[in-house]
């Protein structure tokens, strides 16, 4: 009877030692887990729209930028402004290969398409005085 204590003694020794993870404690880490996932994964996509708007709104600055660049090389030029039709067709409209037009940009404007997002863009004219102007069309 004295053998068997012992041993016993030797297997719970063993049992108290091992290294490893108890399954409550798997259970907890994995739920902590899908809680942080199921607030990132959201606020993953949300950037990533805010970051298309963005994006959207830093081409219509390039396109205004492009307007104010035409219109003052045609300012400077020996023939001077003429019309908006000249003006605007020496504006470069493609800002570069993520975006695109759901036609083509017009002299009045157009949707301009970035990713699944899209604006509708209305141009204001040239005149002798002032560079032709992109806003948002509501």
């Amino acid at each position: 009877m004295l053998r068997i204590k012992q041993s016993y003694n030797r297997v719970s020794i063993k049992l108290k030692n091992q290294l490893g993870f108890t399954l409550i404690e798997l259970v907890l880490v994995l739920a902590v887990i899908a809680i942080l996932s199921s607030i990132a994964v959201p606020k993953f996509f949300d950037f990533s729209e805010k970051a298309n708007e963005k994006l959207l709104n830093a081409a219509l600055a390039e396109l205004n930028g492009r307007e104010k660049l035409a219109f003052a090389k045609t300012k400077n030029s020996t023939d001077g402004w003429v019309n908006d039709a000249i003006l605007f067709s020496q504006v470069n409209t493609d800002i570069n290969s993520d975006f695109h037009w759901g036609s083509k940009a017009k002299k009045t404007g157009g949707t301009l398409h970035l990713g699944g997002q899209k604006i509708k863009l209305e141009r204001i004219c040239s005149t002798n005085t002032s560079a032709g102007k992109w806003i948002i069309k509501e």
